[in-house]
């Protein structure tokens, strides 16, 4: 079984789902009465509900690639211990990272919470938890960070070669100023990848004279806190260029006229609104070439705390409306890195003094 075979494209639709299940995933999303208890499921956002019930579907199909469907069984009873064990083993088996299996777990067992809220799931957040931090060590994002300076000249750089290198084409000339204008708003302003993907003209972007607002409601953001920041003055221009000159070649590309006007500040090769996927493949790409080593959009929130956090400890607080945080504890216990770069650069400064001293 190949990757592309378990993941996204053969998730169950729940219209193919046992009948106990649909009826508890409608029961779940239902909002409770004024005098019922509040569901698992009450205040999942769409994004949220969406990445559940894929997640939950892949979970189903791969049983029924098993042949542990059962149609008359109780949610519950679709998810035992050893089951996820052996869903465990089939994600790692087909090369998934570990993140994306920690990933495909945690969506099982939220999907579970939401089925049977009375059931005792506590054995597979234990296995979660123990999953994801695995996955962050693993990945070792310290050794892909960069100076978040560093990252706002990339974007700078790619968007002057965009406009000055000879022996582009149009199309590639698009592309890069594209890529250069995302890696460089990215830096200043890091948003989630969601919500930097759903940037759309006159919505959450909002332009006026000379000046423009990136805009999000509580109910667009993770920690359901409303975002109002200012367009940084410094890529003012930039913008403009890409709207009145790269954007609208980008909607040429378009094979088929769209049923509506296209405003997805985002666009494709193929003239549509990019998803996170692809904006995603695209920053990794232009930060491999640059420095050897890829980003991924999320640790761009990490770069940007961490290098204020070194470079102005006074400001640590800013990094909670920098990243949209409810609290400030949260941005230290998953996007503060900057004691751990400084204690490794102290250890790699000794040990070239220790070996010059013996040489």
């Amino acid at each position: 079984m190949s990757s592309a075979d378990l993941y996204r494209p053969h998730a169950l639709r729940v219209e193919l789902w046992p009948p106990a299940c649909r009826e508890a995933w409608r029961d779940a999303l239902m909002a409770p009465g004024l005098f019922d208890d509040a569901k698992p499921a009450s205040n999942w956002r769409p994004a949220t509900v969406t990445k559940i019930r894929k997640g939950f579907g892949v979970y189903l199909h791969w049983l029924a690639r098993q042949g542990c469907l059962d149609d008359a069984g109780a949610p519950a009873e679709l998810v035992l211990p050893a089951r996820a064990k052996a869903y465990q083993a089939a994600l790692i088996e087909t090369g998934a990272a570990p993140l994306t299996v920690s990933n495909r777990l945690a969506e099982v067992y939220s999907a579970m919470r939401a089925l049977a809220p009375h059931v005792d799931w506590s054995w597979l957040s234990k296995a979660v938890k123990q999953l994801r931090q695995s996955a962050r060590t693993v990945r070792h994002k310290i050794f892909h960070m960069q100076p978040v300076h560093l990252l706002a000249e990339l974007g700078d750089d790619l968007m002057r070669r965009a406009e000055s290198a000879s022996g582009l084409s149009a199309y590639q000339r698009a592309l890069t100023y594209r890529d250069g204008l995302m890696v460089a708003l990215l830096a200043r302003r890091p948003f989630r990848l969601k919500n930097f993907t759903a940037l759309t003209l006159d919505a959450s972007l909002v332009l006026a004279d000379e000046t423009g607002s990136l805009i999000f409601s509580r109910n667009e953001t993770k920690g359901k806190r409303a975002i109002e920041l200012p367009f940084p003055a410094r890529l003012w221009r930039e913008l403009q260029t890409y709207l009145k000159v790269y954007r609208p070649y980008l909607l040429t590309l378009q094979q088929v006229a769209p049923a509506g006007p296209v405003d997805a500040l985002w666009l494709s090769n193929e003239g549509r609104g990019m998803v996170d996927g692809s904006i995603r493949v695209a920053i990794r790409k232009r930060t491999r070439t640059a420095f050897g080593q890829h980003l991924w959009p999320h640790l761009f929130r990490d770069c940007a705390v961490t290098t204020l956090v070194r470079d102005a400890p006074a400001s640590t607080r800013l990094t909670r409306d920098i990243l949209g945080h409810t609290s400030i504890d949260v941005t230290n216990a998953h996007y503060n890195q900057a004691q751990m770069i400084e204690a490794s650069r102290r250890h790699m400064a000794m040990m070239e003094t220790l070996s010059r001293q013996t040489t």
